[in-house]
C-alpha cells in the first residue's frame, strides 16, 4: 500500500512533542489539551484540540469520532 496515497483515510491522535510528525503527515489528527503545553517548541500542531486533558480529552475525541466521524473535527489548513 502506498501510505501517501491514502493517508486522508486515517486519523491520529496524540499528545505531545513525539507526535509531531504523525500531526505533520496526517491531514486528520487531533490532540488532547495538553498538548498545547508544548505548543511553544512545536511547528506542527493537531487540526482539532479537545477541551480536556489526557484521558479525558482521548475520551472526548472518541466520543465525536463516534457520534460524527473524522470529518467533523477538521482539517489542516494546508490540506483543504
Amino acid at each position: 500500500m502506498d501510505l501517501d496515497s491514502v493517508r486522508d483515510r486515517f486519523f491520529f491522535c496524540g499528545d505531545s512533542p513525539n507526535d509531531e510528525p504523525m500531526f505533520s503527515y496526517f491531514p486528520h489528527t487531533a490532540g488532547v489539551r495538553n498538548v498545547l503545553l508544548f505548543a511553544g517548541r512545536m511547528k506542527h500542531l493537531p487540526a482539532f484540540i479537545a477541551d480536556s486533558e489526557g484521558g479525558e480529552g482521548f475520551a472526548e475525541i472518541a466520543v465525536i469520532l463516534a457520534r460524527h466521524g473524522q470529518q467533523t473535527l477538521g482539517r489542516r489548513e494546508e490540506d483543504q
